[in-house]
Protein backbone atom coordinates (compact mmCIF):
# COMPACT_ATOMS: atom_id res chain seq x y z
CA UNK A 1 0.00 0.00 0.00
CA UNK A 2 1.27 3.46 -0.76
CA UNK A 3 2.73 5.02 2.38
CA UNK A 4 1.35 8.42 1.32
CA UNK A 5 -2.22 7.19 1.88
CA UNK A 6 -3.07 8.46 5.36
CA UNK A 7 -5.57 6.77 7.67
CA UNK A 8 -8.13 9.56 7.21
CA UNK A 9 -7.86 9.24 3.43
CA UNK A 10 -8.39 5.48 3.70
CA UNK A 11 -11.41 6.06 5.94
CA UNK A 12 -12.98 8.60 3.60
CA UNK A 13 -12.35 6.49 0.50
CA UNK A 14 -13.90 3.49 2.27
CA UNK A 15 -16.97 5.58 3.10
CA UNK A 16 -17.21 6.79 -0.50
CA UNK A 17 -16.95 3.19 -1.75
CA UNK A 18 -19.57 1.94 0.71
CA UNK A 19 -22.06 4.67 -0.16
CA UNK A 20 -21.61 4.77 -3.90
CA UNK A 21 -21.26 1.04 -4.60
CA UNK A 22 -24.95 0.70 -3.74
CA UNK A 23 -26.52 4.13 -4.14
CA UNK A 24 -27.05 4.70 -7.89
CA UNK A 25 -24.42 7.41 -8.25
CA UNK A 26 -21.39 5.38 -9.50
CA UNK A 27 -18.73 4.16 -7.07
CA UNK A 28 -16.00 4.17 -9.73
CA UNK A 29 -16.76 7.75 -10.70
CA UNK A 30 -16.88 8.99 -7.13
CA UNK A 31 -13.68 7.19 -6.14
CA UNK A 32 -11.90 8.80 -9.10
CA UNK A 33 -13.26 12.23 -8.13
CA UNK A 34 -12.57 11.68 -4.40
CA UNK A 35 -8.96 10.68 -5.04
CA UNK A 36 -8.49 13.79 -7.17
CA UNK A 37 -10.17 16.04 -4.58
CA UNK A 38 -8.27 14.55 -1.63
CA UNK A 39 -5.05 14.50 -3.65
CA UNK A 40 -4.82 10.87 -2.53
CA UNK A 41 -3.19 7.93 -4.25
CA UNK A 42 -5.37 4.96 -5.10
CA UNK A 43 -3.87 2.99 -2.21
CA UNK A 44 -2.54 0.04 -4.17
CA UNK A 45 -3.86 -3.41 -4.93
CA UNK A 46 -4.38 -4.40 -1.28
CA UNK A 47 -6.59 -1.40 -0.64
CA UNK A 48 -8.66 -1.96 -3.81
CA UNK A 49 -9.23 -5.62 -2.90
CA UNK A 50 -10.36 -4.79 0.63
CA UNK A 51 -12.72 -2.03 -0.50
CA UNK A 52 -14.40 -4.52 -2.81
CA UNK A 53 -14.40 -7.18 -0.11
CA UNK A 54 -16.22 -4.81 2.25
CA UNK A 55 -19.05 -4.08 -0.18
CA UNK A 56 -19.25 -7.74 -1.20
CA UNK A 57 -19.72 -8.75 2.44
CA UNK A 58 -22.53 -6.19 2.75
CA UNK A 59 -24.33 -7.77 -0.24
CA UNK A 60 -23.93 -11.28 1.17
CA UNK A 61 -25.35 -10.27 4.56
CA UNK A 62 -28.28 -8.17 3.30
CA UNK A 63 -29.17 -10.79 0.69
CA UNK A 64 -28.18 -13.79 2.78
CA UNK A 65 -31.05 -16.02 1.68
CA UNK A 66 -30.85 -15.25 -2.06
CA UNK A 67 -27.06 -15.61 -1.87
CA UNK A 68 -27.44 -19.08 -0.35
CA UNK A 69 -29.91 -19.98 -3.11
CA UNK A 70 -27.46 -18.68 -5.72
CA UNK A 71 -24.61 -20.76 -4.29
CA UNK A 72 -26.77 -23.89 -4.18
CA UNK A 73 -27.87 -23.22 -7.74
CA UNK A 74 -24.29 -22.84 -8.97
CA UNK A 75 -23.37 -26.15 -7.32
CA UNK A 76 -26.41 -27.85 -8.90
CA UNK A 77 -25.95 -26.27 -12.33
CA UNK A 78 -23.50 -28.80 -13.86
CA UNK A 79 -25.92 -31.64 -13.12
CA UNK A 80 -28.78 -29.75 -14.77
CA UNK A 81 -27.04 -29.25 -18.11
CA UNK A 82 -28.61 -31.49 -20.75
CA UNK A 83 -31.89 -31.88 -18.88
CA UNK A 84 -35.14 -30.18 -20.00
CA UNK A 85 -35.19 -26.69 -18.52
CA UNK A 86 -38.67 -27.38 -17.13
CA UNK A 87 -37.03 -29.86 -14.75
CA UNK A 88 -34.43 -27.43 -13.45
CA UNK A 89 -34.70 -26.33 -9.83
CA UNK A 90 -35.49 -22.71 -9.01
CA UNK A 91 -31.99 -22.27 -7.60
CA UNK A 92 -30.39 -23.60 -10.80
CA UNK A 93 -32.49 -21.26 -12.94
CA UNK A 94 -31.48 -18.31 -10.77
CA UNK A 95 -27.80 -19.27 -10.99
CA UNK A 96 -27.97 -19.70 -14.77
CA UNK A 97 -29.58 -16.27 -15.23
CA UNK A 98 -26.91 -14.67 -13.04
CA UNK A 99 -24.26 -16.33 -15.23
CA UNK A 100 -25.98 -14.96 -18.35
CA UNK A 101 -25.98 -11.47 -16.79
CA UNK A 102 -22.30 -11.77 -15.85
CA UNK A 103 -20.90 -12.75 -19.25
CA UNK A 104 -21.22 -9.32 -20.98
CA UNK A 105 -19.48 -7.54 -18.10
CA UNK A 106 -16.63 -10.06 -18.08
CA UNK A 107 -16.13 -9.70 -21.85
CA UNK A 108 -16.19 -5.90 -21.80
CA UNK A 109 -13.99 -5.73 -18.71
CA UNK A 110 -11.28 -7.85 -20.27
CA UNK A 111 -11.49 -6.27 -23.73
CA UNK A 112 -11.55 -2.61 -22.75
CA UNK A 113 -9.49 -2.46 -19.55
CA UNK A 114 -6.96 -0.07 -21.11
CA UNK A 115 -9.63 2.36 -22.29
CA UNK A 116 -11.30 2.30 -18.87
CA UNK A 117 -8.02 3.09 -17.09
CA UNK A 118 -7.62 6.16 -19.31
CA UNK A 119 -11.21 7.21 -18.59
CA UNK A 120 -10.57 7.01 -14.84
CA UNK A 121 -7.74 9.50 -15.18
CA UNK A 122 -9.98 12.10 -16.88
CA UNK A 123 -12.43 13.70 -14.45
CA UNK A 124 -14.26 15.42 -17.32
CA UNK A 125 -15.06 12.03 -18.82
CA UNK A 126 -16.26 10.84 -15.40
CA UNK A 127 -18.50 13.91 -15.16
CA UNK A 128 -19.97 13.22 -18.59
CA UNK A 129 -20.89 9.67 -17.66
CA UNK A 130 -22.43 10.91 -14.40
CA UNK A 131 -24.75 13.05 -16.53
CA UNK A 132 -25.72 9.92 -18.46
CA UNK A 133 -26.49 8.11 -15.19
CA UNK A 134 -28.59 11.04 -14.02
CA UNK A 135 -30.62 11.04 -17.23
CA UNK A 136 -31.32 7.29 -16.95
CA UNK A 137 -32.38 7.59 -13.32
CA UNK A 138 -34.65 10.55 -14.07
CA UNK A 139 -36.36 8.57 -16.82
CA UNK A 140 -37.50 5.96 -14.28
CA UNK A 141 -40.17 8.43 -13.17
CA UNK A 142 -42.16 7.26 -16.18
CA UNK A 143 -41.31 3.57 -15.96
CA UNK A 144 -44.36 1.29 -15.75
CA UNK A 145 -44.82 -0.51 -12.45
CA UNK A 146 -44.30 -4.13 -13.42
CA UNK A 147 -44.48 -7.26 -11.31
CA UNK A 148 -42.69 -9.63 -13.66
CA UNK A 149 -39.82 -11.99 -12.93
CA UNK A 150 -36.38 -11.89 -14.55
CA UNK A 151 -36.61 -13.77 -17.86
CA UNK A 152 -33.67 -15.08 -19.88
CA UNK A 153 -33.90 -12.10 -22.22
CA UNK A 154 -34.11 -9.70 -19.28
CA UNK A 155 -31.04 -11.26 -17.68
CA UNK A 156 -29.09 -10.81 -20.93
CA UNK A 157 -30.09 -7.14 -21.29
CA UNK A 158 -29.41 -6.44 -17.60
CA UNK A 159 -26.00 -8.01 -18.18
CA UNK A 160 -25.22 -5.56 -20.96
CA UNK A 161 -26.36 -2.68 -18.77
CA UNK A 162 -23.97 -3.98 -16.13
CA UNK A 163 -21.20 -4.13 -18.73
CA UNK A 164 -21.70 -0.42 -19.50
CA UNK A 165 -21.10 0.33 -15.82
CA UNK A 166 -17.42 -0.49 -16.24
CA UNK A 167 -17.16 3.15 -17.37
CA UNK A 168 -16.42 5.50 -14.45
CA UNK A 169 -19.50 7.59 -13.80
CA UNK A 170 -22.01 4.98 -14.98
CA UNK A 171 -23.71 3.55 -11.91
CA UNK A 172 -23.88 -0.24 -11.99
CA UNK A 173 -26.80 -0.44 -9.57
CA UNK A 174 -28.53 2.52 -11.19
CA UNK A 175 -28.47 1.29 -14.78
CA UNK A 176 -29.15 -2.39 -14.02
CA UNK A 177 -32.12 -1.66 -11.75
CA UNK A 178 -33.45 0.95 -14.18
CA UNK A 179 -33.21 -1.41 -17.16
CA UNK A 180 -34.91 -4.19 -15.19
CA UNK A 181 -37.74 -1.86 -14.18
CA UNK A 182 -38.25 -0.69 -17.77
CA UNK A 183 -38.40 -4.34 -18.82
CA UNK A 184 -41.33 -4.86 -16.46
CA UNK A 185 -39.48 -6.67 -13.67
CA UNK A 186 -40.91 -6.08 -10.20
CA UNK A 187 -38.94 -3.49 -8.25
CA UNK A 188 -37.96 -5.84 -5.42
CA UNK A 189 -36.88 -8.53 -7.89
CA UNK A 190 -35.01 -5.94 -9.98
CA UNK A 191 -32.92 -4.79 -7.01
CA UNK A 192 -32.28 -8.32 -5.77
CA UNK A 193 -31.15 -9.60 -9.16
CA UNK A 194 -29.00 -6.52 -9.75
CA UNK A 195 -26.95 -7.16 -6.62
CA UNK A 196 -26.80 -10.94 -7.05
CA UNK A 197 -25.42 -10.33 -10.55
CA UNK A 198 -22.76 -8.06 -9.02
CA UNK A 199 -21.33 -10.85 -6.84
CA UNK A 200 -19.48 -12.74 -9.63
CA UNK A 201 -18.05 -9.51 -11.08
CA UNK A 202 -16.83 -8.26 -7.71
CA UNK A 203 -15.32 -11.67 -6.96
CA UNK A 204 -13.75 -11.73 -10.41
CA UNK A 205 -12.13 -8.32 -9.96
CA UNK A 206 -10.81 -9.37 -6.55
CA UNK A 207 -9.34 -12.58 -7.99
CA UNK A 208 -7.67 -10.63 -10.79
CA UNK A 209 -6.11 -8.28 -8.24
CA UNK A 210 -5.10 -11.12 -5.89
CA UNK A 211 -1.71 -11.90 -7.51
CA UNK A 212 -0.66 -8.30 -7.03
CA UNK A 213 -1.88 -8.39 -3.45
CA UNK A 214 -0.05 -11.64 -2.64
CA UNK A 215 3.11 -10.43 -4.32
CA UNK A 216 3.13 -7.12 -2.52
CA UNK A 217 4.89 -6.54 0.75
CA UNK A 218 3.61 -3.01 1.12
CA UNK A 219 0.73 -2.14 3.37
CA UNK A 220 -0.09 -0.88 6.82
CA UNK A 221 -2.74 -2.76 8.75
CA UNK A 222 -4.48 0.36 10.07
CA UNK A 223 -5.44 2.06 6.78
CA UNK A 224 -6.28 -1.30 5.19
CA UNK A 225 -8.63 -2.20 8.06
CA UNK A 226 -10.22 1.26 8.05
CA UNK A 227 -10.92 1.00 4.35
CA UNK A 228 -12.48 -2.45 4.70
CA UNK A 229 -14.69 -1.76 7.75
CA UNK A 230 -15.86 1.65 6.58
CA UNK A 231 -16.70 0.23 3.14
CA UNK A 232 -18.60 -2.67 4.74
CA UNK A 233 -20.47 -0.72 7.44
CA UNK A 234 -21.49 2.23 5.30
CA UNK A 235 -22.29 -0.10 2.41
CA UNK A 236 -24.63 -2.18 4.56
CA UNK A 237 -26.62 0.89 5.62
CA UNK A 238 -26.66 2.31 2.08
CA UNK A 239 -27.88 -0.96 0.58
CA UNK A 240 -30.75 -1.34 3.06
CA UNK A 241 -31.84 2.25 2.41
CA UNK A 242 -31.61 1.87 -1.36
CA UNK A 243 -33.88 -1.18 -1.29
CA UNK A 244 -36.55 0.90 0.43
CA UNK A 245 -36.15 3.69 -2.13
CA UNK A 246 -36.45 1.25 -5.06
CA UNK A 247 -39.53 -0.48 -3.63
CA UNK A 248 -41.33 2.84 -3.25
CA UNK A 249 -40.52 3.88 -6.83
CA UNK A 250 -38.23 6.79 -5.95
CA UNK A 251 -35.07 5.81 -7.80
CA UNK A 252 -35.27 9.11 -9.69
CA UNK A 253 -34.41 10.90 -6.43
CA UNK A 254 -30.74 10.36 -7.23
CA UNK A 255 -30.93 11.90 -10.70
CA UNK A 256 -30.58 15.46 -9.43
CA UNK A 257 -27.47 14.56 -7.47
CA UNK A 258 -25.74 12.87 -10.43
CA UNK A 259 -26.63 15.72 -12.76
CA UNK A 260 -25.46 18.34 -10.24
CA UNK A 261 -22.11 16.66 -9.55
CA UNK A 262 -21.49 16.05 -13.24
CA UNK A 263 -22.18 19.69 -14.15
CA UNK A 264 -20.14 20.97 -11.18
CA UNK A 265 -17.07 18.97 -12.20
CA UNK A 266 -17.41 20.13 -15.81
CA UNK A 267 -17.51 23.83 -14.92
CA UNK A 268 -15.39 23.96 -11.75
CA UNK A 269 -11.68 24.74 -12.07
CA UNK A 270 -9.23 22.35 -10.46
CA UNK A 271 -10.81 19.14 -11.74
Amino acid sequence: MNEALAWWQALLLGIVQGLTEFLPVSSSGHLALAEAWLDAPGGGVAFAVLLHAGTLLAIVIVFSRPTQELIRGLLELPAQVGRPMADWSANSLLAAKVVVATIPGAIVGLAFSGFVEEAFANTRVVAGYLLVTGAILFATRWAPRGEGAVSWGNAFLIGWAQACAILPGISRSGVTISVAIFLGVGRRRAAEFSFLAAIPLILGSMIMELPGLLGSSEGRVGPLALGFFSSFGVGWVALVWLLRVVRTGRLHWFAGYCLSVGLLVLVAPGF
